[in-house]
């Protein structure tokens, strides 16, 4: 005996169940991504940090990553960040109280701050790393070998540069509000779901899909003849169901009106086979390869992916839903 309720409450489970996963999910997400950009996913948020001395640094780096640091002197380093044989940004000097803080602008700006037009930047606080800590050392030696030719020690030169960069260039900011949308949209679909499935498990006659489908589930209140099934499919003497993890379909039989084969190819190779089942409301559904479609379907089916199928099946599609406007 089909117990069609019965099955449609288990897609209630199943919403709820997806929902808490994709609620864990992005949870975990964030957390991860969070840590591992040292909170600048939340900082985005905040107000920008103000930089004008040694001591603000610090202060900043307690408040918010994200800072506008105020200068009044810039100088060259000669030293460009590229990636291959593009040069993408330059490393530029700003005096902070007589320290040199380094900074990574795009070379636009960078022109600006060197050609005296502008006298702040903002991005984010971060440590020397991988090319950016060989591109430190590399100014520093620029800086005690050539520009002040051997006058500071090593020693001295350390002292001056302080360990604190400034990335202006490829700023983060806008993958983060990216990346925001993104969770936010999973989180809502998730909270969805759950909404879905509560409603599915409280109050089911309630719901859009059992008003749509109240002829066909009444049909099944009595003894149904069922033709085929496995985990995905139900085929009885009048209807076809397609039964996924949180979805049921449900069509007549008779609504039928063009079937055809999909093949999935990877690398030139067939993987997959199945079956198109094309309904005359625009409804489809896909079917395993191994099910022998024939004996379910009408003799004037439309069968095979043709330009002359496509064209009628619009037609059909057409005609049905101008009927059922009327």
């Amino acid at each position: 005996m089909l117990n069609i309720m019965k099955l449609y409450r288990q897609k209630g489970s199943h919403r709820i169940i997806l929902g808490i996963f994709l609620l864990i999910c992005i949870f975990i997400f964030f957390m991860v991504i969070n840590k591992e950009e040292k909170g600048r996913m939340i900082d985005i948020f905040k107000k920008e940090c103000v930089i004008e001395s040694i001591d603000d640094i610090d202060i900043c780096k307690a408040k918010n990553q994200y800072v506008k640091v105020r200068f009044d002197d810039a100088y060259n380093t000669t030293y460009a960040y590229f990636e291959g044989d593009k040069e993408l940004a330059e490393y530029v000097d700003l005096d902070l109280e007589g320290y040199s803080l380094i900074a990574l602008v795009n070379k636009s700006l960078a022109d600006k701050i060197l050609n005296q037009e502008q006298f702040y930047i903002t991005g984010y606080l971060t440590e020397f790393v991988d090319v950016h800590k060989e591109a430190l050392n590399q100014i520093k030696n620029y800086y005690k070998d050539e520009l002040f030719e051997g006058e500071y020690s090593q020693e001295e030169i350390e002292i001056l540069f302080l360990n604190t960069q400034i990335m202006e260039y490829d700023s983060s900011k806008i993958m983060y509000y990216i990346l925001w949308i993104v969770l936010l949209g999973v989180g809502g679909i998730g909270i969805y779901q759950i909404i879905c499935g509560i409603r599915i498990l409280t109050s089911p006659k309630m719901t859009k899909w059992y008003q749509k489908q109240e002829d066909a589930i009444e049909a099944f209140n009595g003894a149904i003849d069922i033709k085929y099934q496995n985990k995905r499919v139900i085929i009885t003497d009048f209807y076809i169901i397609e039964n996924s993890f949180i979805h049921i379909k449900m069509e007549k039989l008779e609504d039928i009106c063009w079937i055809y084969e999909k093949k999935t190819k990877q690398y030139g190779v067939t993987v997959n086979r199945s079956w198109i089942i094309c309904f005359k409301n625009g409804v489809s559904m896909i079917l395993p390869i191994k099910i022998d479609i024939d004996p379910y379907i009408s003799k004037n089916t439309l069968k095979g992916y043709t330009k002359e199928n496509i064209d009628m099946y619009r037609k059909i599609v057409k005609e049905f839903k101008g009927k059922n406007a009327q």
